[in-house]
């Protein structure tokens, strides 16, 4: 599958999400099999270097969730892309929400709380990692 394939396959997904109204705006991916993440890894990867910045902002509140519901799993090829958004993401909104991205994919113990939560949109995750964020700094001084 090319680049344009999956970036495609991505948009449907977003799209589909988007479009129902009874279901959150990520996938629940705890029951998938490790192929399946492999090709999770791949596609959003591909979704995070498209260059359009409304698919990489909701990308990168999908992988977020999913590293949050899945500590455990590395997604090397997101990791990748998140650091890349984290210094030459488009716009400051991708900046600053990569920047949350990596912190939670550095750190994610610390988030077991966001973790449990089910969001209804992207600003609603990204304001409690930022305020989980905050109060972690601020509690270590």
């Amino acid at each position: 599958m090319n680049k344009k394939h999956m970036v495609l396959a991505a948009l449907m997904i977003f799209a589909t999400v988007n479009l129902s109204q009874a279901q959150t705006f990520y996938p629940v991916l705890k029951k998938f099999s490790t192929a399946e993440k492999e090709r999770v890894d791949k596609v959003y990867a591909a979704a995070l270097s498209s260059g359009h910045n409304g698919l990489i902002e909701s990308a990168l509140a999908v992988v977020t969730k999913v590293k949050l519901d899945l500590p455990a799993d590395k997604f090397p090829m997101i990791k990748n892309e998140i650091e890349n958004l984290v210094a030459d993401g488009g716009t400051p909104v991708i900046r600053s929400k990569a920047l949350l991205a990596s912190i939670v994919f550095a750190n994610p113990a610390i988030f077991k709380k966001e973790a449990a939560h089910q969001y209804g949109d992207s600003n609603a995750l990204f304001n409690a990692l930022a305020d989980r964020t905050t109060e972690t700094i601020l509690s270590s001084n």
